[in-house]
């Protein structure tokens, strides 16, 4: 079973990407809370790292998942998530949370 994302970070995946690539993202984004979640990261931070990571390419993709399973700290580290103001960064990429 595929996990969430935000309703913020759908929003800016859709603004991001044309239509035929939206829904593939998305996809992609749904797995990494469930692949994660042993990790007691926020979803929001992880999916929102590889995001970041993707450069708004879909063949990207397959790159960002090899990041991932070799150690997801360097996914949010080389996305710029890293630091303890990575609630600060992500507010500043999809708006605040309601």
């Amino acid at each position: 079973m595929a996990g969430n994302i935000s309703p913020r970070l759908e929003a800016r995946v859709r603004r991001d990407y044309p239509p035929q690539a939206t829904e593939e993202v998305i996809a992609f984004l749904r797995t990494i809370s469930d692949d994660h979640a042993t990790s007691r990261q926020d979803p929001e931070r992880l999916q929102a790292a590889a995001f970041i990571l993707l450069e708004g390419d879909v063949s990207r993709i397959p790159r960002v998942k090899t990041i991932l399973a070799r150690d997801w700290r360097d996914c949010l580290v080389w996305a710029g998530l890293g630091q303890p103001d990575w609630p600060d960064r992500l507010n500043e990429m999809l708006g605040t949370l309601r």
